[in-house]
Formats: structure tokens, sequence, C-alpha cells
């Protein structure tokens, strides 16, 4: 106890002795030595300036006070930017740059200059400026050119309003608006006589939409897009036939562009009938032949200058601009004193729809020049403006060719369109083929499609020329346009079968922004309806055929109940359909690796591996046709020919064999509009499909399955236990299934056809070499012995032979058995044409599979088949043979063999020594081997011309080859890349029928 009374002690003394300490040092700063030791008494502060870019200027927010100045500050705190050395109050100032370089907080005005461009350097500008304190590159003053505007074509120094107009090379030359034989210019050349079999006269133009202001997805743009920039490819980029009109003088106007001749003035509004039966009895102008002008004859007049007054307040329309040229034709806005709205100026067209509106309404099509839509209203008491108009009677009337392309040509405009729309590519967020307005522009300036480059969203008034009024997804059960085309069926707001509005290029400005774009309905226009208890109904409200607009951006789920007095649905996402001048024919897209010479006429099928969608590709590396399933291939596709698609798919419902490459599980066929018309699964922990199908001639369907044993089987059936790593063993089948019944009709076990020589109280013991028509369970390519033992990758079948051929990966060879057996002769060692049952008739490609002398040709080979009838090599055998593990090193080839076969389709053999032929008939290699190796799936086929198609599956890389291995045409899939295989139909095959 006394010592640590001790201890507490001389803690407490320690304690007191550093509290005085402490408190000492503590009263030092108060008295009036020097404690800072800077030699004064007074420490007195300064504030000092940050300088982080050392330019000698500090920055005033950053500082701190100190009696010394520290590293990095100085006294100065005037400048403005402390980031950038170039920037403080004795800095030179740069006019223009929208920089304060001296701090003065403005920048330098310069003086400057509106330059216009001149790309070509001909003297001619396309009006677009730039106004800069420096000459810009391919910008002129307006005193070094001829012209300011006027140039069509800024890239060719030989087109411009300067240069003669050629007759015969489909470009307007001296941009007139005029091409060719319709320009004045040419009307004596011999190339546009009546009789010349080259003479290209269109029956009408299409007129400009007159819209040259550029726009985002909300506002006006500054400056154009360029090629390539985001907006590209808008209405504005590009001028076709200007409005021109003439005033006769006589209360008309005569378009310079259509031929039509109209009358100025509409006078007091009239109702439907009123306006038809006005037109029988008028005689003005010295004219008696006026009618009432047809939907697409008013919608000719249409500007795309407008703005929409729509939800305007007030009647003061001092400051708007309708949607026709008011220097010419007369026009008033709604009678708001005698209770109309602005908007209400709609004009009347003899055109009726089809159909009925608003639930029952009969309707005819008007265009409001107020608002600057198409829409149906009613032929009942409502009113409306009229104009009468006469001449060229063939103004609307389409004449489409159908160009087997996938292209339309309408001779009457000179427009050339897609005959597919953007739902046949799986475009889009969704992969439906809906886009927003900024994608559909981007979408159609980089589409590559039936060998053309210089495809383009259509303008309003292109995309209206080719709607067909007569037709309503009612009356006709089909879009409103011609059958020629394609269209993709949608399922509309209501849960019902529809179709698409489509975009145009063109936007629908109102008094505030120009936040909506245009679009075309093709089918019906429909509308939430509004009742007086608030409920709303879907309907029709302006008819299939109307032009009305959709907000470019956004979110559909934020209008529930559309937008506008009829409640217009709002989709945002809306489909494409591109369209081409048809007298531009350069095709730019195609390249120098398709010789059009040489090249295969027809389609390819393929089936991307990651993709539920299945492509129909032409020559010109376009998609004419897609298909759509709810499964990943798993993994062949083949088009049949009554047009089916005959389609693997790969389940996922946790089976032993779900995760193996190949797996599949269920085949089914789908009917051209993706509607599955058959279905087949077969995939549990017993059987699984893989890999490949073949229909047989009556219409039953070959396909290859897994068949699982235990480890406990395999033992018994002489497998050497050390080739058991995964503990059970999957050797392959091949069963018949006849649609009309699923129900298998025939099937074949390589089970059934064993040999070993491993141990001889086992099943199947024998000596390997003398029994080459059986197969050595103990023979593995896998020094592991994996469960997937053959690995069959492909099933292909001969009628004249009555033979099946698959290609056995897992032995680098192929088997020919005999399909001519009943099922019990099948798993048995006679029977059938050939008398062997179900054993190998036939195999080649690795002699040591079955102890037989020889070289091994295979090496994870894929596509075993035999060359088709009128073909080339018609009965001989390609593959393409992967080439993994070659001695030589990794490269893939195409091989064709002619096997060794008697008169009686029989295969001739000598026990110990390998099947015939020593050698290969036709080998493909890439003049350096390695560029070419496609590793594992991949596939061929030779083709009609004795060309041979090739696809290096895991790249996606396809390419078509001559015989004597020159490269013709080349094809690279990018929808998810790797390809199982693809095949090629000639154009007259059946199943394109509908195409």
């Amino acid at each position: 106890m006394k010592t640590e009374k001790n201890v507490f002690k001389f803690i407490r003394i320690v304690f007191v002795f550093c509290a005085i300490l402490v408190f000492g040092i503590a009263l030092s700063g108060c008295n009036d030595s020097d404690s800072d030791d800077d030699g004064t008494n007074t420490d007195e502060t300064t504030a000092w300036y940050i300088d982080a870019d050392g330019d000698g200027y500090g920055n005033p927010n950053t500082s701190l006070e100190a009696e010394k100045q520290p590293d990095g500050y100085i006294a100065d705190n005037t400048d403005c930017d402390d980031s950038n050395a170039g920037i403080h109050p004795g800095a030179t100032e740069i006019c223009g740059d929208s920089i304060d370089q001296d701090c003065d907080g403005s920048d330098l005005i310069c003086d400057t200059t509106v330059y216009y461009k001149d790309s070509d350097i001909d003297g001619y500008s396309d009006g677009t400026t730039r106004e800069a304190s420096v000459q810009p590159d391919d910008y002129y003053e307006s005193g070094d050119l001829t012209s300011t505007s006027g140039d069509c074509d800024d890239a060719d120094a030989n087109v411009n309003p300067g240069a003669a107009e050629a007759c015969d090379d489909g470009i307007d030359n001296d941009c007139n608006g005029e091409i060719d034989c319709t320009d004045n210019a040419c009307a004596d050349d011999a190339s546009c006589n009546e009789n010349n079999d080259n003479e290209t006269i269109l029956s009408y133009k299409i007129v400009d939409t007159a819209q040259s202001v550029f726009y985002d997805n909300n506002s006006t743009l500054m400056s154009p897009p360029a090629e390539g920039d985001t907006f590209y490819g808008q209405d504005a980029n590009y001028t076709g036939s200007q409005p021109s009109y003439t005033d006769n003088g006589d209360g008309t106007i005569t378009d310079n562009n259509t031929g039509l001749m109209w009358q100025k003035t509409p006078g007091d509004k009239m109702t439907y009938d009123e306006a038809v039966s006005g037109a029988g009895s008028l005689n003005f102008a010295g004219y008696d032949d006026w009618r009432l002008p047809t939907i697409k004859e008013l919608y000719s007049l249409i500007l795309f200058s407008g703005m929409d007054p729509s939800g305007m307040q007030g009647d003061d329309t001092s400051g708007l601009v309708p949607f026709i040229d008011t220097n010419y034709f007369d026009f008033e806005y709604g009678d708001t004193s005698a209770g109309e709205r602005i908007i209400d100026s709609q004009w009347a067209t003899s055109s009726e729809y089809v159909n009925t509106t608003m639930g029952g309404n009969q309707t005819m099509f008007g265009v409001n020049f107020a608002d600057g839509r198409i829409k149906g209203y009613p032929t009942g008491n409502k009113t409306y403006f009229v104009i009468y108009v006469r001449g060229n009677t063939a103004y609307g009337i389409n004449d489409f060719s159908e160009n087997k392309d996938a292209t339309v040509t309408d001779n009457s405009t000179g427009l050339m369109w897609m005959q597919q729309d953007s739902g046949y590519f799986a475009i889009g967020d969704d992969n439906d083929g809906a886009l927003s307005w900024e994608q559909a522009l981007e979408w159609s300036e980089n589409l590559e499609y039936a060998g053309h480059s210089d495809w383009r969203l259509p303008n309003a008034k292109e995309l209206q020329s080719i709607v067909d009024y007569t037709r309503s997804p009612v009356t006709t059960d089909s879009a409103a346009i011609d059958p020629v085309f394609s269209t993709s069926v949608i399922i509309d707001e209501g849960g019902n079968a529809n179709y698409p509005f489509y975009w145009t290029s063109t936007t629908h400005a109102n008094t505030r922004n120009g936040a909506a774009a245009a679009y075309v309905a093709f089918g019906e226009a429909l509308g939430w309806m509004q009742s007086r208890q608030d409920n709303y109904t879907l309907m029709d409200v302006h008819g299939a055929g109307a032009q009305r607009s959709d907000p470019k951006i956004g979110d559909p789920a934020d209008y529930p109940y559309g937008r506008g007095p009829q409640g217009d649905v709002i989709r945002i996402y809306n489909y494409v359909r591109c369209v081409r001048d048809m007298n531009n024919d350069t095709n730019p897209t195609q390249p120098d690796d398709i010789d059009t010479a040489r090249v295969s006429g027809g389609y390819m099928l393929l089936a991307p591996l990651q993709s539920i969608t299945t492509y129909l590709v032409d020559t010109y590396e376009s998609i004419v046709h897609s298909w759509q399933s709810n499964y990943t291939p798993g993994n062949a596709a083949y088009l049949l020919k009554d047009g089916s698609l005959l389609r693997t798919g790969k389940v996922s419902n946790g089976n032993r064999f779900a995760s193996t490459g190949g797996a599949g599980g269920i085949v089914e066929k789908l009917d051209w509009n993706s509607n599955v018309t058959w279905h087949f699964g077969y995939a549990t922990d017993d059987s699984c499909l893989h890999h490949d199908v073949e229909e047989l001639p009556d219409g039953n369907i070959l396909m290859v399955a897994w068949d699982y044993k235990t480890d406990a089987e395999a033992e018994a059936a002489g497998r050497n236990p050390s080739l058991l790593a995964d503990g059970e063993l999957w050797p392959d089948k091949i069963i018949e299934v006849d649609p009309n019944t699923n129900n298998i009709v025939w099937e074949w076990h390589a089970w059934d056809h064993l040999i070993q020589h491993y141990d001889e109280i086992k099943l199947n013991y024998g000596t390997v070499a003398d029994h080459p028509e059986l197969i050595d369970i103990n023979y593995v390519s896998n020094p592991r012995g994996v469960a997937d033992w053959n690995h069959t990758n492909s099933v292909d079948y001969n009628e004249a032979l009555d033979q099946i051929m698959i290609s056995v990966h897992g032995f680098n060879e192929l088997w020919v058995i005999d399909h001519s057996t009943t099922i019990d002769e099948a798993a048995s060692h006679t029977g059938g044409t050939y008398g062997k049952g179900g054993d190998i008739l036939y195999r080649w490609g690795n002699p040591t599979a079955y102890g037989a002398q020889g070289e091994q040709e295979f090496f994870g080979q894929h596509d075993v088949q035999w060359i088709a009838a009128d073909t080339p090599g018609a009965g001989n055998i390609l593959l393409f043979n992967n080439g993994q593990g070659r001695p030589e090193g990794n490269y893939s080839t195409v091989d064709e063999i002619v096997p060794d076969i008697n008169p009686d389709g029989s295969y001739p053999i000598t026990a110990g020594q390998a099947f015939g032929p020593s050698s290969l008939q036709w080998i493909y290699a890439a003049p350096s081997p390695a560029d070419f190796y496609g590793q594992n799936i991949s596939g061929t086929q030779r083709l009609p011309n004795g060309n041979t198609l090739i696809c290096e599956g895991p790249d996606g890389y396809i390419f078509e080859i001559t015989a004597d291995g020159s490269i013709v045409w080349t094809y690279q899939n990018t929808d998810s890349r790797s390809v199982f295989k693809v095949y090629k139909y000639p154009y007259d095959y059946s199943g394109l029928f509908q195409l």
C-alpha cells in the first residue's frame, strides 16, 4: 500500500509540472516579446492570393492571411481565370472567340464579314452563310461569286444555275427544278423524243415542302447539320423541286411543277355536298373542267415553312405563317368572332375515307392550311374552304414497279422506295423497328440497301404520295398502301392489330418550338375521345392516311389519353420507310468485293446465334425480310419450299444438356409473318435436341439429339472408366418426327452399334479394325472423354440413295447410315436396302477412329452435305473443315470429296483399310492459310453457278468464291456476329414467292 501511495504522489507532481509548463507557454503569446522571431514585435499580417497558373496575377477567391509571403501566393488579386496563364489583366484580348482574355468583363467585338459557301468553286453558292472575322475554308465574299444562292449541288462544279441542262443524265444540271426531259431546255433534244425507249418523263413531281429551317429535338439549329452530324438528313438538308407558281391574272394560279391550275380564292365556306356539286356547274376564267381536288392534289400545295398556332389564345394572327403560299393564294384563319378557333381553316377534297371515323361518321380527307395537317372530316353540315382545280388528271396516281431487289419504284414520281419497312430490320430500343425521330434520321442516312447508300427519310409530301386512300385496316384488312409494299403489323393502344405511323424528315413547327415532326398514319389514326363523364374511348378519329405530328422525344406513357382535341395517340417511336431518287443510280454501296458478273443471284438466310431474329439478305447486303422468334437458335434454320421458316430453338429449362454447345430443345415452323404454325419440344434430362435438322421430301423432320447414359451403363457397354470424366455419356441419336402428329416415326441410336477392345467380359467386345461399320466406344478426340461424346453437328439426307449423313465432330468423321430400315432394323446389324441395318455404311475423315491406316483429314468439321442435284459436283460431299488441331497449325478449309460408291449405292471396304477416296477432290484454303480460320460452328454450300458460299461462323464473316478461289462477294453479320451456318436460295426458289 505504501508503494502505491508513492506512485500516486509522483504522478501528481508530474501533472502539476506539465500544467505549469503549458500554461507558461500559452502566456508567452500575450507578452511584448518577439514570439515569431521576425525581428519585430508587431505580428501584423497581410492577405496573399494564390497564383495557380503562374502568370503573376492572383485569384481573388482563394487567399490566406500571413506576415510573410507564402510560396505560390502573391499580393495581386485581379486574375479572372487562375487556371489559364494566357488570361489575366495584362493579356492581349482576342476578338470574337467568346473569351475575356484581359479580364475587363467582355470579349472584344471583331469586324466580321458574311461569307457564302462554294465548296465546288464554281462561282455559285447554295445559300449557306457564315459570319466570321477570318475567311473560312470553302467560303467566299459575295463579290467573288456569280450568285450567292441557287446552287443545287455544291459538291459538283458542273451543276449550278449557269450550267447547261444535259438531257439524259438524270441530274438537274441547271438547278431550275427540272430534270432532263422535263426541262424546257431539252424540248428538242433527240433523247427526249417520245419514241425514245430510254425516255424518263415523270407524270408529276412531288413539290418540295419549302422547309429551310433546321431543327434539333426541340428548337431551331443555328447552323445546318453537315453529313455525319446529329440531325443530318432532315427536310431542309434536301432541296427538291421548289414551289413555283404563276399568277395568270384571271383569278387562277398555275403550279409550274405539277401542271395543275387552281382557283386563287376559296371564297365562303361550304358544306361537303355543296363543294362536290359546285364543281359540276363552275365556269370560271374561261374553263368549265374544274373539279374538287383529291387529297393528293390539294396536299401538293402545303408548305412546311408555316407554323402551327394550335392552342394559341386570342385572335391576333398578324405574326402567324400559314402552310400555303399567301403570295399566290388567298387564305383566312378561323373567324374567332363567329366562335371559330384560329386553326379552323380546313379545306375540302373529293377523297372520301373508305371507312368511318369518330365511331361512325362518313368522312372525307381535308387539308388544314392553318395547322399543317391532313385529317378526316365529317361530310355532314360542317363547312370548309374550297378551291377547285383543273389540268393534269394523272396527278396523284401511282405507277409502281417491283424491282425484285426489295425496292419499289413509283414511275409517276421518279422515287424509289424500300419495299420493307424498319420493322423487318429488328432495330430500335425494343428491336421492333420503332425509332425516335433522331434515330430515324440517323438510320436512314446510314442505310445501305439494295445496292444504294443514298437513302433518306422522306419528307411529308413524299411519304404522303404513296398512301392508297382506297384501302384501310377495316375495309381491306391492310394498311393504306399498295400491297406491293410489305408493312409491319403492330399491336395498338387498344390491344388490336393495326399498322404503324411512319416518320417523315419534316419538322412540324408551332409558335413556340420545333419539338414535333410530321408522320403519316398508314393504319388507323387513333385518338382517345373523352365523354362528359370523363370516360375515354379509343377510336379512329382521323382515318388511315392522315398526316399528323408526334413529339420527337419523350415517353409515350406521359400521354395516357393522347393529346389535342381528339386525344391523338402519342407514340414518339414510329416506323420508317426510306426513299431515294430513282435517277441517282450510281449504286455507291456496291463495293469492290461484289463481282456482280460472277456472284450467284439469290437471297441468303442467316440466324445469328445470340439473336431471336432470322434474316433474309440480298446480294447488295440489304435485309429484305426477317422473322421474329421467342428463342435464340439451337442452331440451324432453313427456308422451306412452302415459304415457311424451319427453325431450331434453344430452351433453358435446366436440363443436364442446356448449357452445352449446340443445345437446342425445340423445332418450330414460322409463317412469313412470324406466326408459329408448328412446334415440337424435346428437352428433358434424358434427351435433348441439338445443332441441326433436315426436312425430308414427305415433310417429316430428321433431328439430332443426345441420348443420356449413366456411368454404369457406359461401363457395362465396354467404356473405359478413365474416359468417363463427367461420370456419364451422351451418345447421339437421330429421330424422325411427323409434324402432322408430332410422333417419332423412325429413330437411329449410335448406342446400338458399338464395339470395344477394352474388356472382353463386357458387351460389344471385338477387334475394332475388323468392324469399320461399328463405333468404338473408347475412341475419344478429347483425352478427358467428355460426356458429349459424338457431338454430331449436322444431318443431311440423300433422297436418291435413301441415306442419312451426319457430321460427327467428336470423331472428326462423317458417317452415312441407311434410312430405309424400320426402327427395329435400325437398331440391328441387318435389314434395309443395304442389308446392314443401322450399322455405318460409309465413314471418312479419320481412319484411326476405326483402327485403319491413313491420314486424318478432318479436324472438328461442320456442315457435312451432299451437293444438290443440278449443281456442279452433284452427289459429291462438301463440308467446312474447321482445322482445329491440325498438326501444321490451325486453319480452315472447305473440302470436297468424291466417295467410293458402288452402282447400287453401297460402299466398298476392305477390313483394316480406310474407306476411299485416298485424297480430296477439291479444297479451298486462303492464300495464307492462317488468314482463314473458324475454330467452331461454320458452314458452306455449293451454289447453282458453281460458286461456293462459305460462312466463317465465329466472326459472322460470309463470302462467296468461284471454283478457282476468287472471292466475288462478302458479308459481315453485325447482329451478335456468330452464325452457325447460312444458306442461299436462288431468285426462283418457290419459298420466296412472298417477296
